[in-house]
């Protein structure tokens, strides 16, 4: 019987050293699980800031981009009613001479009409 107890504490000793062992492997494989993890979450940050770092320099190339092309085509508007202000400018300057000669001719004729009509009331 003492050697039936034994032989149980025995192997009772084995099943405790392979369970303790089984037990570090456990451990040093959550160990060396969670030091992979860790290394795998510092580069997936570090590719987060370095993409968030790309695409704030992208969007603000961008906005400097448009603010640009804005500018530039304000200038192209305002150069096309500044050409369309001169034209109807220059147009006005030839209507304005124009009517200018007309009203000096019909000056002219209503003067010769006017000493006309004297000379006639002066035949009379």
């Amino acid at each position: 019987m003492i050697h039936t107890e034994l032989k149980a504490v025995r192997q009772f000793q084995k099943r405790k050293i392979q369970v303790e062992r089984e037990l570090d492997d456990l451990k040093e494989n959550l160990r060396n699980t969670e030091r992979i993890h860790q290394e795998t979450l510092r580069r997936l940050e570090s590719r987060f800031f370095e993409e968030k770092h790309r695409l704030e320099q992208e969007a603000e190339k961008k906005i400097i981009m448009l603010a640009e092309r804005a500018h530039h085509e304000a200038i192209v508007q305002l150069n096309d009613a500044g050409r369309n202000v001169f034209k109807e400018n220059d147009y006005l300057q030839k209507a304005l001479a124009y009517h200018l000669k007309e009203t000096d001719a019909l000056q002219k004729n209503s003067q010769k009409l006017q000493e006309s009509h004297t000379l006639l009331l002066h035949q009379k």
